[in-house]
């Protein structure tokens, strides 16, 4: 077997994937992308499985030069059991991120807190009125808000614009 070839190769294909690792991984968390992320995931996974393809080369190649039959029959499986434990996280981490937002999921308690204190400011021009509630929904990549206030009894459409105006653009 060619193991200067092969490992060369090797050492490549781990170069190439980092860099794509670390491009996809930076692009996805500028471009707040999901999609991205996961694909960055990938590139990180296809890293540490060549990497593990090295490790293979090289032990063999100890064996051979030593004569062991012991090292390349436990290598092999000791080494992807080490991936998987490594990489078994990143797939459940991003279910969960996935699924939170299929179905819906409200934001964080940290995100709540900042909306709340935001439409408080905003409405704080506004002393007549009283934050009621706010329900959150995120969908992907858009919140969604249903702000409901306490209005008094002669408040006119054109005010409650003028309001919702000045949250919006607070938010």
């Amino acid at each position: 077997v060619a193991y200067g070839l092969a490992s060369l190769y090797t050492l490549a294909a781990v170069v190439m994937c980092f860099s794509m690792y670390y491009y996809t991984k930076t692009r996805g968390e500028r471009l707040n992308s999901k999609i991205i992320k996961a694909d960055a995931a990938l590139w990180r996974a296809d890293c540490y499985l060549s990497l593990g393809v090295l490790l293979g080369l090289f032990l063999t190649y100890i064996a051979e030069l030593y004569g062991s039959i012991l090292i390349p029959r436990y290598a092999d499986p000791i080494i992807a059991l080490i991936i998987v434990v490594i990489l078994l996280p990143v797939p459940i981490r991003l279910m969960k991120s996935s699924l939170s937002e299929l179905l819906d999921a409200a934001v964080t308690e940290q995100q709540q807190a900042l909306i709340k204190n935001t439409v408080l400011d905003a409405l704080s021009d506004f002393p007549q009125i009283n934050l009621n509630k706010i329900n959150t929904l995120q969908a992907g990549r858009m919140l969604f808000l249903d702000i409901h206030y306490d209005l008094p009894e002669k408040f006119t459409r054109e005010e409650l614009h003028t309001v919702n105006e000045a949250v919006r653009n607070k938010l």
